[in-house]
């Protein structure tokens, strides 16, 4: 008797129970491409995502320097000044912080540039694993990832140097509103546009991250394809974008409307987050990407295959199948019809009992009856696989007449 599989080794391996797969068992649809990768390729994300959280520890480092510095410095800024209590009277206190607080933060995220960049650069390996899982190949996680990052690793720190520039950009708008204390028709427009410009950034570098791990071409040519994904699909990206980032965006909102939820519920999301986090947000953008891919690009690419990690029909194969549906719709057994029953069994011959005593007249009378009864089921089934050769007819012919109209389309 074969030994059964630990936890550890289902989580793996699979179940030991399967059956044989065929193409036909894979999803049909995005979302159960996402559903299916997300329950069998769990371990592989898994892994990624670790990876990923050490890829974010420089980011992170910088972050938490900047915020420590900054708050030191403001132990030294005379607030209580104006108090005329412990500080010499100091009237221009609060306006010295705010600009000593504009001059760190616009300081703060010029630094952050180079470490977005790299970031970047270093994410390049995460989505050139989580293509491989997409497409259904095997994929060795640390192996894969740092060869995504040897291929990837220039056209990725262009896409950071991008992204971080696009940041600086808008939080210098919104720091510097916040430091002139004027909320005029300029500042509102220039603040507007600062968030637009990084909004459509944002979309724009989730293409090129994903175009650049899946197919080879210049900085330029990836650039335009980004660009115009970006400004066509704005509303999908910035969807699917929210939806990638959905699990954190849950833990700020249940913070600001249920404080305990802080000691509760979020540490609790930032522990999944942390072992599943990169994997689940790059899994996200990933099929989302390759949806776009197949729809608008892959036609005009030559060798590029469309609808990798999926199972979807030819055209002669939706044919078939729905002429099969035709066919079987309604069928109870045989070739007999469940929607209307057989009238021989309904509402035509029936047969009579026979009697505890019977003749030979009797038996003669019950084999007529069971004659009459087949060549009335027999009748009945002609019928129907005529009315179903017809509805196959018809189907036929509205398939030849949408052809004929897509030629004259084109």
């Amino acid at each position: 008797m074969a030994k059964k599989q630990g936890f550890f080794n289902k989580l793996i391996m699979g179940a030991d129970n399967m059956p044989d797969f065929t193409p036909s068992q894979l999803p049909t649809t995005r979302w159960g491409l996402f559903r299916d990768l997300f329950k069998t390729r769990l371990f592989e994300i898994f892994k990624i995502s670790l990876w990923g959280d050490v890829f974010l520890i420089p980011l992170l480092a910088a972050l938490i320097l900047m915020f420590l510095n900054s708050r030191a410095y403001n132990i030294y800024i005379p607030y209580d000044g104006n108090l005329g209590i412990g500080y010499p009277v100091e009237l221009s206190a609060v306006v010295y912080g705010k600009a000593y607080a504009y001059r760190m933060a616009i300081m703060k995220y010029a630094v952050l540039i180079p470490v977005i960049a790299l970031t970047f650069v270093l994410m390049s390996g995460v989505f050139y694993a989580m293509r491989r899982i997409a497409w259904g190949q095997d994929v060795s996680v640390t192996t894969h990832i740092f060869k995504g990052i040897k291929e990837n690793w220039l056209q990725a720190l262009g896409t950071g140097l991008i992204f971080a520039l696009s940041l600086f950009i808008m939080m210098y708008n919104f720091l510097g509103n916040d430091l002139r204390d004027s909320l005029s028709v300029w500042n509102v427009v220039l603040t507007v546009l600062g968030v637009l410009q990084f909004v459509l950034i944002c979309c724009v570098a989730l293409f090129m991250m994903t175009q650049m791990v899946t197919y080879k071409m210049k900085f330029m040519q990836l650039m335009t394809n980004s660009f115009l994904f970006g400004v066509a699909l704005i509303f999908q990206s910035v969807f699917f974008i929210f939806l990638a980032g959905l699990p954190l965006f849950i833990t700020e909102i249940l913070a600001a409307f249920v404080p305990v939820s802080r000691f509760t519920v979020s540490p609790i999301i930032y522990i999944v987050y942390l072992c599943l986090g990169v994997g689940y947000t790059a899994l996200v953008l990933t099929v989302y990407s390759h949806y776009v891919f197949d729809k608008y690009l892959n036609d005009r690419v030559e060798g590029a295959k469309k609808n990798r990690g999926m199972y979807i029909r030819t055209p002669e194969e939706e044919k078939q199948a729905e002429i099969e549906r035709i066919r079987t719709r309604n069928v109870v057994y045989g070739s007999a019809y469940v929607a209307k029953k057989l009238s021989s069994i309904d509402s035509g011959s029936s047969i009579t009992p026979l009697s505890a005593s019977y003749s030979r007249a009797d038996l003669q009378r019950l084999s007529e009856e069971k004659d009459k009864i087949r060549n009335e089921t027999e009748l009945e089934r002609a019928k129907a696989d005529k009315e179903i050769e017809a509805e196959i007819r018809e189907y036929e012919l509205e398939q030849e007449k949408a052809k004929k109209n897509n030629k004259k389309k084109k």
